[in-house]
């Protein structure tokens, strides 16, 4: 699902601070979402894209995707940002092992 969709910024906000993710809604970039161009094939591409137009950040992101929506992005094509990209289930969300996963992406980024 792409959240921005369904949900504005503010409710995005609400959602990631519920769920104990509040230093991600601390540090969202005021680009917060990628650019929908129909053009754009995959999710990856949507994000390579913002981070072209924001390079001063590419060391200092991480993604968290579904599987269903998060297209191209089993596909990254640079091999050492792979741990940076988590993804979960469609139906279920995120689990503990993906939060642990985020959660040590995070941790990487900030001691780097």
């Amino acid at each position: 699902m792409r959240w921005t969709r369904y949900f504005d910024k503010e409710s995005l906000i609400y959602i990631l601070n519920q769920a104990g993710l509040k230093y991600v809604t601390e540090n969202l970039h005021q680009s917060w979402c990628t650019l929908k161009k129909m053009s754009m094939h995959s999710r990856a591409t949507e994000i390579m894209f913002w981070n072209e137009l924001h390079a001063e950040y590419n060391n200092s992101w991480v993604i968290l995707d579904d599987e269903k929506s998060g297209s191209g992005l089993n596909e990254w094509h640079i091999e050492d940002e792979r741990p940076f990209i988590i993804t979960c289930k469609a139906d279920i969300g995120l689990t503990h092992n993906e939060y642990e996963l985020l959660r040590n992406a995070f941790i990487k980024r900030i001691n780097a």
